[in-house]
């Protein structure tokens, strides 16, 4: 069960990434201009990717693309990374800047591949070169309905900083801290710092942190949360739409599709990729149905259970 949650929580973190973070994230990292204006699905045909603690591919504003992988340890060479951003510009035709995040104690690593006439380089940040207790004694002072987009990030990196105390110790202080943050905010950041640090704490240490925030709790809200997000994205599409082929009808059909995207991207972080004739069968379902779908989905706890909820709806 903990592995389910700890796999439930990165695909979490990773649509969060994406949907949430998107307008601060590259300023949180230091990098100047560029900026995200959407995500691109991270898997790619015609190559072997071994699963990683997180990885996400963004498209920037000059119409490359921005992988961005998280790593535990010190990369010794950038072949990997090289092979995959090659696949990647290959897939999409589109240039990629590969960013490479460095948790725990790396401080130093290869930034360059010089392969004859391809010279590939990477930017590479190192978390562990931020001062930790700077920030912590910022963010405790913070009261619970003042926090920014920055400042979660701040206290979801906060365990792989540069601070006295044990990695194990700063992951439990910040959940803590987190569970006292406001609203869908505090949740947020108590997703990011699990996602983060589920695969680097101990294991009774992880235990206590999903605990604090009542972990099977979180994972519904936010997937209530990520859904209503999709409501409002697909009435905002409804809209556009709807001055080309008049105002009711083009939002009818964004907020349609607007539920059906984010109802299925729940779905495959919760099951996995689903076969195509479930995918059809979803996007096939009226606004109202797809509400019914969206009530019953945090009940749903595998794959058949899923396929019957779908077969029911009328």
């Amino acid at each position: 069960m903990d592995d389910c949650i700890s796999r439930e929580a990165k695909d979490l973190v990773q649509k969060m990434i994406g949907d949430v973070f998107q307008s601060s994230l590259t300023e949180w990292y230091g990098l100047t201009g560029m900026r995200i204006i959407a995500t691109r699905p991270s898997a790619v045909p015609l190559i072997s990717i071994q699963e990683r603690l997180l990885d996400q591919v963004f498209e920037l504003d000059d119409h490359t693309l921005m992988h961005l992988e998280f790593q535990s340890t010190r990369e010794p060479n950038l072949y990997r990374f090289f092979e995959y951003a090659a696949t990647l510009t290959v897939h999409y035709r589109q240039p990629v800047r590969t960013v490479v995040v460095y948790l725990n104690k790396v401080r130093n690593a290869p930034k360059r591949l010089e392969l004859g006439s391809i010279d590939f380089r990477i930017t590479n940040i190192f978390i562990a070169d931020k001062n930790g207790q700077v920030v912590w004694d910022r963010l405790r002072k913070l009261p619970p309905d003042a926090w920014s987009e920055r400042d979660v990030m701040d206290l979801a990196f906060f365990p792989f900083m540069d601070d006295p105390r044990s990695q194990d110790a700063r992951a439990l202080a910040s959940t803590q801290l987190a569970s006292t943050v406001a609203g869908e905010t505090g949740r947020l950041a108590s997703a990011l710092i699990i996602g983060l640090t589920a695969s680097l704490v101990d294991p009774k240490v992880l235990k206590s942190m999903k605990e604090v925030i009542r972990m099977n709790d979180l994972i519904t809200e936010l997937e209530r949360e990520a859904i209503e997000r999709g409501w409002k994205k697909g009435l905002a599409q409804g809209h556009a739409e709807g001055r080309a082929e008049g105002l009711e009808e083009g939002e009818a059909k964004g907020r349609v599709q607007g539920r059906f995207e984010i109802l299925l991207e729940v779905m495959t972080a919760r099951f996995g990729e689903l076969p195509a004739n479930v995918t059809t069968r979803l996007q096939s379902l009226t606004d109202p149905e797809l509400s019914i779908v969206a009530r019953n989905l945090a009940s749903v706890e595998s794959r058949e259970a899923l396929f019957q909820l779908l077969d029911d709806v009328n």
